[in-house]
């Protein structure tokens, strides 16, 4: 779903789009010849620090966030009885 939110979105071609997973594999789809407003980012949201230091960066960078999306996502397909945190 975070990949198909981002093709979506890029097709505003002033709009500078941050795509951020915990996985490089992922962020690799975002080819600069085919997305070329899409910058990527090694991100775990897990991390409150390097959310922190992610968002300060982009921020110093472009002086403000159009759409920053984290496209990392599990899926669980157990039953809701079952399924814990």
């Amino acid at each position: 779903m975070g990949l198909e939110t981002v093709k979506a979105l890029t097709n505003d071609p002033l709009a500078v789009i941050y795509a951020t997973d915990f996985d490089k594999q992922i962020l690799e789809r975002f080819l600069k010849d085919e997305f070329p407003n899409v910058r990527s980012q090694l991100l775990d949201v897990r991390n409150q620090e390097q959310v922190r230091k992610t968002v300060g960066g982009i921020v110093s960078e472009h002086g403000r966030i159009d759409c920053l999306i984290n496209i990392a996502g599990t899926i669980t397909t157990d039953s809701t009885t079952t399924t814990t945190a």
